[in-house]
């Protein structure tokens, strides 16, 4: 499932409207780092308005708006705004379900549905620990 959303921002000088838009996929910033981009002067590069002008102080007393949002990023979408926190602690929860059923997949094969249920809380309890052993 694609995790994208756009980001698009308008505003006036000397009154011309300026319009920049840009599609954002959540997937590859997450799989990066997980750290959400300035995108000010991404989207001013993508219309080519340099970061010293006054257009560009135009654009940055105007607010990103975000719509046309795919995957999990739909239920982080509110009135035009990204909760890209809680996008993020979803997205890492998803992650780690899709991996706890991998193993399972491979390892576990011979269990029952029942027991597979029974253990998955203890494989996500283990695998939450080595995601803090290695924030160390």
């Amino acid at each position: 499932m694609k995790n994208s959303l756009r980001a698009s921002i308008a505003f006036y000088y000397q009154g011309e409207e300026i319009q920049a838009s840009l599609e954002i996929n959540l997937d590859k910033i997450m799989q990066t780092g997980g750290v959400f981009p300035e995108l000010y002067p991404q989207l001013a590069n993508s219309i080519k308005l340099d970061s010293y002008s006054y257009q560009y102080e135009m654009m940055l007393s105007e607010p990103i708006k975000y719509d046309h949002a795919s995957g999990l990023a739909l239920q982080y979408l509110e009135n035009n705004q990204f909760d890209f926190i809680a996008f993020k602690q979803a997205w890492n929860e998803d992650k780690m379900k899709h991996q706890i059923e991998a193993v399972c997949q491979q390892y576990l094969e011979a269990f029952e549905t029942e027991q597979l249920a029974a253990i998955k809380p203890a494989l996500a309890a283990a695998y939450r620990l080595g995601l803090d052993a290695n924030k160390d």
